[in-house]
């Protein structure tokens, strides 16, 4: 039964905005999905422990830069980086995997409202990391050299 009186009369607050920093996440859902230039790409739902949502983007391109963030996130799922996965292939066996991601705020510049959400940051640490080097991670200062105005 639908109990009409426990609705909420005002409209809730957007999805939760973990803070910046290190997170212990659970790569939670991974969907296959096309770009409007028609590249395929992973979508990856992160799940932090404190249940928020993070989204992500994992593609097969030869940017240095998207390269590198494959690779990163293969060494912290522990798979092997050797020998040749496909795309799809690689969804499904990091599905579930607990690692550890590097995560910044940002204003939400979709929605031109000044809300703000979480991404993954992939210039000012190594991105992400195997779930046992989370302790050391939130013990250590982030790096101080940050690259400035690169592009993937």
């Amino acid at each position: 039964m639908i109990n009409f009186d426990s609705i909420p009369k005002e409209k809730p607050a957007g999805f939760k905005v973990p803070e910046p920093g290190f997170h212990k996440v659970t790569i939670a859902k991974v969907t296959e999905e096309v770009s409007k230039a028609g590249n395929d790409y992973l979508q990856l739902q992160l799940k932090t422990e404190d249940g928020a949502i993070v989204f992500d983007n994992i593609m097969d391109s030869t940017a240095p830069a998207l390269q590198w963030k494959l690779g990163r996130l293969v060494t912290a799922c522990k798979l092997p980086l050797s020998g040749e996965l496909t795309l799809s292939d690689l969804g499904k066996v990091i599905l579930n995997k607990e690692i550890v991601a590097d995560i910044k705020v940002i204003e939400d510049d979709y929605k031109k409202d000044g809300s703000m959400k979480a991404e993954v940051d992939i210039f000012t640490n190594d991105i992400f990391y195997p779930i046992e080097e989370y302790a050391d991670l939130v013990g250590a200062e982030p790096s101080s050299e940050t690259p400035q105005n690169q592009s993937y």
